[in-house]
């Protein structure tokens, strides 16, 4: 009599935003090739998948006091967050791996091989009329769709916006992303966003904020893109609001038509950097004037 046996269970989980992780591969698998970053919540690595070849992103999770804390309430966050994203603009989480020891734990994301960040610091020319509008136009895209999900991101900047190697824009690092619901959260601190993208708002202390925040943050990557310059770069959040409250007026729809005609070549249109008033360090002073003041939610 023959019997047929058992299939065998793999012990890899599958990617993409439905996966389990509760077997988790080990981090031997992946050779780390180079470190391409490091911030408040993880080191990220270049690394190559020793099974597949295929070269990925590799962030190790911090955990600063874990016998005291435990594992990292961000770290959580995020991947509980990342794993329910599926959309073309926002990075993919792959897998999460473990190492021998407790503190070991690595998010392994799609590899992308630039940031904006450090595109910018390496070009001598801002990006041109129509490289903006790619940008922005996939960045708000990620967003729309964040916010669709009730999902605040709270950390929108340059360096948070990377490229693949098919030029297309993933929006990363989800370590202060913040899922909401409707009345909002009373309780959110408002020490996140980078300082130089940071709404009124969040300057003022409110402890309640919108999705807003996120687009006021687009708002300030649009003008950096523009300027090839932070728009707005305070040092200090009191610093900050002075720089923002020296707009002297905000104009309505009609008249910034007259102004930027839509039919009108980017060469015939006047240059952001005519219009600001501020001077950011080490810039000439300059006038802003069409700059809007407050952020609306439906400007995706």
């Amino acid at each position: 009599m023959t019997t047929r046996s058992r299939p065998r269970t793999s012990t890899v989980p599958s990617a993409g935003p439905d996966a389990a992780f509760g077997t988790c591969r080990d981090v031997d698998e992946f050779e780390k090739l180079n470190r391409i970053g490091e911030g408040t919540y993880g080191t990220v690595y270049r690394a190559r998948d020793k099974v597949s070849g295929e070269i990925v992103a590799l962030k190790r999770v911090i955990l600063h006091n874990e016998k005291q804390d435990g594992f990292p309430i961000t770290a959580i966050r995020e991947i509980k967050l990342l794993k329910r994203l599926c959309q073309e603009n926002c990075v993919q989480l792959k897998d999460v791996v473990v190492g021998r020891k407790r503190s070991g734990v690595f998010l392994v994301f799609e590899y992308c091989e630039h940031d904006l960040s450090a595109l910018m610091s390496n070009v001598d020319c801002p990006f041109s009329e129509s490289e903006v509008k790619r940008v922005l136009m996939e960045l708000l895209s990620a967003v729309e769709y964040l916010h669709s999900m009730n999902i605040i991101h709270r950390d929108l900047k340059l360096s948070n916006i990377l490229y693949d190697g098919f030029g297309r824009v993933k929006l990363a690092d989800f370590g202060l992303a913040r899922e909401t619901g409707f009345p909002l959260p009373s309780n959110m601190t408002p020490k996140v966003v980078t300082l130089w993208y940071r709404a009124p708002e969040l300057l003022l202390g409110a402890e309640s904020y919108s999705p807003s925040i996120d687009i006021w943050a687009c708002g300030c990557i649009f003008g950096e893109l523009i300027l090839n310059r932070p728009l707005m770069n305070g040092s200090t959040d009191l610093e900050q609001l002075q720089l923002i409250y020296k707009v002297r007026r905000s104009m309505n729809s009609g008249q910034l038509h007259e102004l930027y005609p839509p039919d009108a070549g980017p060469t015939d249109r006047p240059h952001l950097a005519g219009h600001v008033e501020f001077a950011a360090r080490g810039q000439a002073p300059v006038r802003l004037f069409a700059l809007p003041v407050q952020p609306y939610s439906q400007a995706v």
